[in-house]
């Protein structure tokens, strides 16, 4: 595609209850909402009439507003100003998600163009060195277990939601939004970079670390030696803390309360990258552990397509 034609675009629309339609972007202005006279027509009580406006430019650049809506717009689970207050439209980029009502949908670019950007400056991250008595659970402990159809439904959307992004940065921060959404059950997580020339180095952060709302305003997130270890030795996903057959302790204020996922990203010959997520610690189970291992994969798979594409 030659770099001054406009990328085209379409909607996927996503219900709550798993269903899916997509809507190409054929015309200049696109309004969401549940009126008779709505382009895209959501017909749900928490939808007003008129309730979102997509509109793009002569570049084909999307950008997206709310028309005042009861419920509220959210971009990537951000709520817009209601217009009225500011008349600022909001750019969007492929792969970002607008929230309406109980519905999300997805701008999905009609081809995937190449990558561009770099990775978000690294910062050095503090760790925890008094566990080294933790007792770790890999996916060679699972014995067989269920998943639910939902949950890899919505495992399968984040990787389309991923190839659509351009920017790496983008992708790597959306992963960290996604398990902090309320069908992961993450609290905290952070992207972290461990050096194999120099195993004990601190690790670097490839993103600020992101919070749920239940997180405690006052509280950094903990960094486990003993998981940072034995993910940079193994290139297995691990899990460590939690209720369960198998006792395992976290040290300091943690203790008792929170668990630890660490998922790999990247394993390459200088270094490992990997989530890094704390989840309360009744989901600190091996099936967990495993779906958090599947979204990871997604987010590789996503990676891997863009360096071949």
């Amino acid at each position: 595609m030659n770099a001054d034609t406009p990328a085209k675009f379409h909607l996927e629309i996503h219900s709550a209850t798993g269903q899916m339609a997509r809507l190409p972007l054929d015309r200049e202005r696109v309004i969401l909402g549940r009126g008779q006279d709505a382009h895209l027509r959501l017909p749900s009580q928490g939808m007003s009439r008129h309730h979102t406006e997509l509109k793009t430019d002569d570049a084909g650049h999307w950008s997206v507003r709310d028309l005042g809506s009861r419920n509220g717009t959210f971009v990537n689970d951000e709520r817009l100003e209601p217009a009225g207050e500011t008349t600022d439209w909001t750019r969007l980029e492929a792969g970002d998600r607008v929230g309406v009502d109980t519905f999300s949908v997805l701008l999905m670019r009609d081809r995937t163009g190449g990558v561009w950007g770099g990775e978000e400056k690294s910062r050095a991250v503090s760790v925890d060195e008094d566990d080294d008595g933790q007792e770790l659970r890999t996916l060679a402990d699972a014995e067989p277990m269920r998943i639910e159809p939902a949950q890899l439904l919505a495992i399968g959307n984040l990787g389309l939601h991923l190839v659509q992004l351009v920017r790496p940065e983008r992708r790597l921060k959306s992963l960290c939004r996604r398990v902090l959404r309320d069908e992961m059950h993450g609290e905290a997580v952070v992207a972290l970079r461990l050096s194999k020339d120099d195993p004990h180095a601190p690790p670097q952060s490839l993103c600020q670390p992101l919070y749920a709302p239940t997180w405690p305003r006052d509280r950094e997130i903990y960094i486990s030696r003993t998981v940072l270890r034995s993910v940079l030795e193994t290139a297995q996903p691990v899990l460590a803390g939690g209720a369960g057959d198998v006792e395992v302790s976290l040290a300091g204020e943690m203790a008792g309360t929170t668990a630890v996922i660490a998922c790999p990203l990247a394993n390459e010959p200088t270094h490992l990258d990997m989530l890094y997520v704390v989840v309360p610690p009744h989901y600190a189970t091996l099936e967990w552990l495993a779906l958090y291992a599947l979204t990871a994969t997604q987010y590789q798979i996503a990676e891997r397509a863009h360096r071949e594409s």
